[in-house]
């Protein structure tokens, strides 16, 4: 059954209604016709026994009585009298009997050929009638065939019943009736299921046609073709077909607007997956570069720290001969009374000095040299921080652009627009950690600034005393002659190794300050360059998204290109 197309299932199903309507039909008329002969017959039975009594009653009048065994209507004897009998039956086609009492007198009933004269009524009949005094009408049996009967008393002047009037009809020829119209009314039945079948079937047809129809035209769908188009005839339609169809022309319709919508979204993305895989591979580039530069600023970092370690030492020994000078100027300033023995050893000791100061003067050149070369380091990690604050912004920029596109994307950009985010972030990272390099390069290069100027101001003081050293050799030549002369200069002497001292002292400081700086800014730099490698690999994953993007696009646009808009 469930195999059965619709077209089967209807037609099986009218046939099965036709089938069931029609045996109803048949057994409901059966019935009725059956009841209306019986009730037909009855009351024929009874107007011709009331006709065949008032005959009776014309052509003898009188009144009934009995005499022995003999019957009389008025004077006339109805035993054997089959001539009236015999006219009832040709004018009623009704077999009649006039009994006596219970025995037939006279009769149109034949039983083996003859009259069944002298044969006795059923005892039913005899109870009701002769018992009684009651007419019968019903089913009897007469002579062991079934009749349709009516049995009217007949009563004698002292109103006694003396015998019965019967008029029937064998219940074969009613049957016979009931069949012949039975056969009409089959014959008018086979004609209207006939008709019915052949206006049941032109119905199934006009219902499973167009049904056909739409399936063939939803299979042409299915196979990816979108360009089939369904009959006028059905679209014009206003029942359910009609209704069915347009919601199939609507269906393809918005199938097609969806497939080719899908087809310029997909080349949208595939286009935007390959702009971003570029991006992403430059940003990988940049990132490179970065920490590439990064760690070269690192490098360049730590070696400014070491050298400004270096500077610390040359200046701790600068002021122990500092201490050293000051202590042989309180030893003369002690001792003038040696001042001979002194002078020469003095001599020697300002031989001494002048190799120490030009040692100094020579470290300070090489310090200054140092602090010019930090001054210019500085400004190249000022020119690498502007360049990571542009690619830091540039980043941004094109992490925003991403993500803006991947909200166009819907769901499917969503991942797409996390690894956006988490770029962008990164920029502003890299980006703050850029602009803290810049503030403690700001401060580094202020600090070196007025390191220069003090190492400046050293810078006079050694050339001074390299010039008071000079004339302290030749004032000690004479030294005996100016020993006045001299304690003064060994105060002024004094006084400016103290100032130097004091020098020496901020000198060593600053540096102490320029050195924890530099190493502070090459661990930022480790920071930056441990950051610009994390945004690579993340660069790299955003490139592998993109790719998979690609190939994900591609593959949608090659199964939407098998429909045929």
């Amino acid at each position: 059954m469930n195999k059965l197309k619709i077209r089967g299932k209807i037609f099986l199903m009218l046939t099965v209604l036709l089938m069931m309507l029609s045996i109803s039909i048949f057994l409901l008329v059966y019935y009725q016709v059956n009841k209306l002969c019986t009730i037909n017959f009855e009351k024929q039975l009874d107007s011709n026994i009331k006709l065949s009594l008032n005959l009776l009653d014309k052509t003898y009048p009188g009144q009934w009585r009995v005499d022995g065994e003999n019957l009389y209507k008025g004077q006339h004897l109805m035993n054997n009298d089959n001539e009236f009998i015999d006219i009832i039956k040709q004018n009623t086609n009704n077999e009649a009997t006039i009994f006596l009492n219970d025995v037939r007198i006279t009769t149109t009933v034949v039983d083996g050929g003859k009259r069944a004269i002298g044969t006795k009524a059923s005892a039913e009949v005899v109870d009701k009638v002769l018992t009684k005094g009651n007419e019968y009408m019903g089913s009897a049996k007469v002579l062991n065939n079934p009749y349709e009967v009516k049995y009217i008393p007949i009563k004698n002047t002292e109103n006694k019943v003396v015998g019965m009037f019967f008029v029937g009809v064998e219940k074969s020829i009613i049957y016979q009736q009931v069949i012949h119209m039975l056969l009409v009314i089959v014959l008018i039945t086979l004609v209207i299921m006939l008709l019915s079948f052949f206006i049941g079937m032109k119905m199934i047809k006009n219902i499973t046609n167009p049904l056909d129809v739409s399936v063939k035209y939803f299979d042409v769908i299915a196979e990816g073709n979108l360009t089939g188009e369904l009959p006028a005839q059905y679209l014009k339609r206003q029942d359910e077909i009609g209704d069915l169809a347009r919601a199939a022309e609507k269906m393809q319709k918005s199938v097609k607007d969806m497939i080719l919508n899908v087809k310029d979204v997909s080349k949208n993305i595939n286009s935007q997956s390959e702009t971003l895989y570029s991006v992403s591979e430059e940003m990988t580039a940049s990132s490179e570069n970065v920490s590439t530069a990064i760690s070269d600023v690192a490098k360049g970092t730590e070696e400014q720290a070491q050298d400004l370690v270096s500077i610390t030492v040359v200046l701790n020994k600068f002021g122990e001969a500092l201490d050293e000078v000051g202590q042989a100027i309180k030893d003369v300033d002690g001792l003038s009374e040696y001042i001979n023995f002194m002078a020469n050893e003095s001599n020697n000791k300002m031989q001494i000095l002048i190799q120490s100061v030009t040692n100094i003067s020579s470290s300070f050149k090489n310090f200054m040299e140092e602090i010019n070369h930090l001054g210019i380091e500085i400004n190249q990690i000022n020119e690498i921080t502007t360049l990571i604050n542009s690619i830091s912004n540039q980043t941004n920029m094109l992490a925003l652009n991403a993500a803006i596109e991947a909200a166009r994307a819907g769901e499917s950009g969503r991942g797409f627009a996390i690894v956006a985010e988490e770029i962008r972030k990164l920029a502003e990272q890299s980006k703050v950690s850029s602009e803290n390099i810049n503030r403690l390069i700001i401060s580094i290069s202020n600090e070196s600034e007025e390191i220069i100027k003090n190492t400046d101001i050293v810078n006079g003081e050694l050339k001074d005393q390299v010039q008071i050293i000079n004339e302290n050799i030749d004032s000690f030549r004479r030294i005996v002659q100016s020993v006045e002369e001299i304690a003064p200069r060994i105060d002024s002497i004094n006084n400016s190794a103290t100032s130097i001292n004091k020098e020496k002292n901020s000198i060593l400081d600053k540096i102490e300050r320029a050195a924890a700086v530099s190493q502070e800014t090459a661990a930022t730099g480790e920071e930056i360059s441990s950051s610009s490698q994390e945004m690579n690999a993340s660069s790299e994953e955003v490139a592998r998204t993109a790719e998979y993007l690609a190939n994900m696009t591609k593959k949608m646009a090659t199964e939407i290109d098998k429909f045929e808009t």
